[in-house]
């Protein structure tokens, strides 16, 4: 797996998700979105974007986001996250 491709797909993508507002993310707590990407070299790659709260409900909401090629690496993908505080009144 090209490491740089890799983190390339996987940071544009975990963005897109940075970019929702909190009121959006709490409606995909416990989904997990699975995808395949294909890269500019033809390497496929699955990704997996997981929304869950961090501590506890209402509080900050946790983006993870994880990239493998389907190789030995699925058994340890490279992975990114990100916290999404809640808005403060």
């Amino acid at each position: 797996m090209d490491h740089v491709e890799a983190k390339w797909l996987l940071l544009r993508e975990l963005v897109k998700y940075r970019r929702y507002r909190y009121e959006v993310l709490c409606t995909m707590i416990g989904d997990s979105q699975d995808f395949e990407v294909i890269a500019a070299s033809g390497t496929s790659y699955q990704l997996e974007i997981d929304v869950f709260w961090d501590d506890k409900p209402a509080g900050a909401i946790r983006i993870l986001a994880s990239i493998d090629d389907g190789g030995w690496r699925a058994f340890c993908p490279l992975a990114y996250g990100d916290l999404k505080m809640p808005p403060t009144a």
